[in-house]
């Protein structure tokens, strides 16, 4: 029988290290990961992300990870949430194109917040963050386009294996527990677009966040799940794709980082529109 791709995700994530990352893919984490504290920041004033605050401050929690702007510390999977949320709020956070997600603000909040309380080095976070970018972006490719236009909000969907890989990388698991925390990670999946324009689509990130977080540490305690979570029947590729292409997942794996093709937003909205803001620039400056 071939290696299941939940395996072979599982061993690179397992097996990288610092010292296998090029150069650019390090300088352009170190920009995802700025990029990502300025948008959290600049979204932690916003409505959804003071709700939330108010929330978490009310239930309480281990002091265990900060939450940025704020000066409280909450437990590991609250943090992520309220951070993720802030961070997508303003719609400024970097995008990938090809695999039609923002990667960044699902993941980095997961990361942070395992990095702080397993007080991490600089370069173990820098590592998890790469390789959670890497996962996400190869899924969010695989899934494809199909997935996204049936009404999924595809950030929220797929960004949860990339925060879950992250934290799984941070936390030392094995092998056998990253494959059980792609399963946690699949079966958790959710987010709808017919949210989109309220205060639920920023929370789609802190929830992706917070439960790839869960997954991972839920995974290290024995927590079981599908081996298959990605090409079985039932799996992802079959119930949330109408074309998955499988292949995407694993080719090239290590070889060639799709972090080098992130997008930063020079605008505060949604990707689509910006042409059409580029365009009234341009005939404001031509006085057309």
């Amino acid at each position: 029988m071939s290696v299941r791709i939940s395996r072979k995700l599982a061993e690179y994530v397992h097996d990288t290290s610092f010292e296998d990352l090029s150069d650019s893919v390090v300088r352009y984490t170190k920009f995802c990961l700025f990029d990502w504290i300025g948008v959290t920041l600049g979204g932690s004033t916003e409505e959804a992300g003071v709700i939330l605050f108010d929330a978490v401050c009310e239930m309480g929690g281990k002091e265990q990870a900060t939450i940025l702007g704020k000066g409280v510390k909450t437990n590991i999977l609250f943090a992520a949430l309220v951070n993720g949320c802030m961070s997508h709020a303003l719609d400024y956070d970097d995008t990938h194109v090809g695999s039609s997600i923002h990667p960044s603000v699902c993941l980095a909040p997961a990361v942070i917040a395992v990095g702080e309380f397993m007080h991490s080095s600089g370069k173990d976070l820098i590592t998890a963050f790469a390789l959670g970018f890497e996962i996400s972006t190869r899924i969010g490719a695989a899934i494809g386009l199909s997935h996204y236009e049936h009404g999924w909000h595809a950030t929220a969907t797929i960004g949860r294996f990339g925060a879950a890989a992250g934290a799984a990388k941070l936390l030392g698991l094995s092998p056998d527990e990253i494959v059980n925390a792609f399963g946690l990670s699949g079966t958790q999946i959710g987010g709808l677009r017919q949210v989109f324009g309220t205060m639920s689509k920023p929370f789609h990130a802190g929830k992706a966040a917070m439960d790839g977080a869960l997954s991972a540490l839920l995974a290290k305690r024995g927590f079981d799940s599908s081996q298959q979570i990605f090409e079985g029947q039932f799996g992802i590729g079959n119930v949330y794709s109408s074309n998955p292409d499988f292949p995407t997942l694993t080719k090239n794996l290590g070889a060639k980082y799709q972090i080098l093709n992130v997008a930063f937003k020079p605008y505060a909205s949604a990707l689509g529109t910006h042409p059409i803001i580029e365009a009234i620039l341009d005939i404001k400056k031509k006085k057309i």
